[in-house]
């Protein structure tokens, strides 16, 4: 039978109001304001929950865990625009995380870390809760470490075919670093249109999980001086048609969680192990 499309909750920021409103990954938002979800796209809901500090939203929430609906008010808090820009140095490795949403700020911050740093070994770009803001930006985010004059990616219709193609052009590149990229089911919108970036340039390798699978192009259409509509125009693909839109994205190795040892992040593991064996790969190359 048909069922309504729910708003996902994909992740929930530390400290944030629907952490502290008891929400979590997973739950479903039937309702903001007086707008139910099916009504609602994402964008328009990352409007709706904005506002002035300590402004209230009134939503309503079902629990994925109890299946129980609740109705909850969130009290507004500013929103730090650098606290989801984290760097640190891994034996010449740079580990740079972005999550939640790519901010005005985050490009020209990763330019800076990495000429600042110079990582002899390779860059770590870890987008994992990366799921909100502008879907396109991902590409924009990709062509960092892109050579210029690519096609990185598609703007498809709903059947898969293609209707815009995507090319890396800011004249900018980190492109001679390895390279690894970290996914995981949170990891959705500009996080995948990044990966998608990645995948078709062949830039790097993509280690993690199977990413949630949202990644469209929107329009918006004023209705008049008070309001607007996003519609959707379009879904980001690969340049062979196949979309990421419900699907998500493979990534080309597999973080296999069941082994974690105690205080150890699987995903970081890999991702070093794969960057500490190019590395000896190119030592012996060149010996």
């Amino acid at each position: 039978g048909y069922k309504e499309p729910l708003l996902r909750v994909i992740s929930v920021s530390p400290d944030s109001p629907a952490q502290k409103a008891g929400l979590v990954a997973g739950d479903s938002i039937i309702r903001i304001k007086d707008q139910v979800a099916p009504l609602i796209t994402v964008q328009r809901a990352e409007r709706m929950l904005s506002g002035f500090e300590n402004d209230t939203v009134d939503i309503v929430v079902q629990h994925h865990l109890t299946n129980t609906i609740d109705e909850i008010k969130l009290v507004l808090t500013p929103y730090n625009q650098t606290g989801n820009l984290h760097f640190q140095m891994i034996d010449g490795i740079v580990h740079l995380r972005v999550s939640n949403r790519l901010s005005a700020t985050a490009f020209d911050w990763i330019k800076k870390t990495i000429e600042d740093n110079r990582p002899n070994k390779g860059i770590i770009l870890d987008l994992r809760g990366l799921n909100n803001g502008v879907d396109r930006d991902g590409f924009k985010l990709a062509d960092l470490f892109i050579k210029d004059g690519l096609d990185i990616g598609a703007i498809c219709d709903a059947n898969g075919k293609i209707v815009e193609t995507v090319k890396s052009e800011d004249g900018y590149a980190f492109e001679n670093y390895p390279l690894v990229i970290l996914v995981d089911s949170t990891s959705a919108g500009s996080a995948e249109t990044c990966a998608i970036a990645m995948k078709t340039a062949g830039r790097g390798e993509i280690i993690g999980e199977k990413t949630f699978g949202r990644a469209i192009e929107l329009k918006r259409i004023l209705l008049n001086t008070n309001y607007s509509i996003d519609l959707i125009s379009g879904v980001f693909g690969m340049l062979d048609g196949s979309i990421c839109q419900n699907n998500g994205l493979n990534p080309d190795k597999t973080v296999d969680t069941t082994l974690t040892k105690p205080e150890s992040d699987p995903f970081i593991d890999l991702a070093l192990q794969t960057l500490n064996a190019s590395s000896l790969q190119e030592v012996s190359g060149g010996a």
